[in-house]
Parts: structure tokens; C-alpha cells; sequence
């Protein structure tokens, strides 16, 4: 009789002990449902600090233009020119320095839509490349 009196003993502790791991495995999954998780994993779009630009542009590595024309970054300063004619100027260039030598900033507009490209000399190559996408 002791032997049944243990093994049921050992039978509610292991019962009680299940019970009490999947209320908290239940509860801790309902507590992250009500506050919201701990952490915010939305990434933040990266402001500009160009000289030329407006405060608040938003850099972006690649612009789709309406008519499926690609501008992203490291194109060379003549693919640029072939992708979007002197005539899709707004402002004239400004040349300012820039840690790899000179920088080139260019006003754009395309249907409508304002954007500015700016342009770096690469060191190791010389030639000037688009380092940054910017839409205000």
C-alpha cells in the first residue's frame, strides 16, 4: 500500500508540475500578445546630411523611375548622364569636398518627381560614381 501511496504521490507532483510549466509557457505568450514585444525591429530610413540637400531627404540606395529607368548607387557618372539627360537638371551642380576629394550634387526632376544624386570620385578607380540617392 505504501508503494501505491508513493507512485500516486509522484503522480500528482508530476501533474502539478506540468500544470504549473504550461500556465507559465501560456501566460508569458499572452503577456508578450497584450504589452507588444520588447524590441521594435522596423528599420529606420537614413537622413541625409548632404550639403545641398534638404533637411529631412531620405537617402535611398535605388530609385525606380516611372518609365523603369534603375538610379542606384555606384553607377558610374557617365551611365548616370545616359540614364538621365542634362536636360532633367532643375538647379545647376553644386561641387563641394568630400573625404575621397570632390562631391557632385545634381537636382533632378522625372514626371513630376524631385530627387537629388550625388556623385563621389572613387579612389581607387578616379572616376566619379553615384555615393547617394536622396528624395526630400
Amino acid at each position: 500500500m505504501k508503494a501505491r501511496t508513493a507512485a500516486r504521490s509522484a503522480f500528482e507532483w508530476i501533474t502539478a508540475v506540468a500544470i504549473v510549466l504550461a500556465v507559465a509557457w501560456l501566460s508569458s505568450d499572452a503577456a508578450r500578445v497584450w504589452f507588444g514585444p520588447i524590441h521594435t525591429l522596423v528599420a529606420e530610413p537614413e537622413r541625409t546630411t548632404v550639403h545641398g540637400v534638404p533637411g529631412g531627404a531620405t537617402s535611398v540606395s535605388l530609385l525606380v523611375l516611372l518609365d523603369g529607368r534603375e538610379i542606384r548607387t555606384g553607377l558610374t557618372h557617365a551611365q548616370l548622364e545616359s540614364l538621365l539627360p542634362p536636360r532633367q537638371a532643375v538647379e545647376t551642380p553644386v561641387m563641394t569636398s568630400s573625404p575621397g576629394g570632390s562631391r557632385l550634387l545634381q537636382a533632378y526632376s522625372d514626371s513630376g518627381r524631385r530627387f537629388f544624386v550625388s556623385c563621389e570620385r572613387n579612389e581607387s578607380t578616379g572616376t566619379m560614381q553615384v555615393a547617394g540617392i536622396y528624395l526630400p
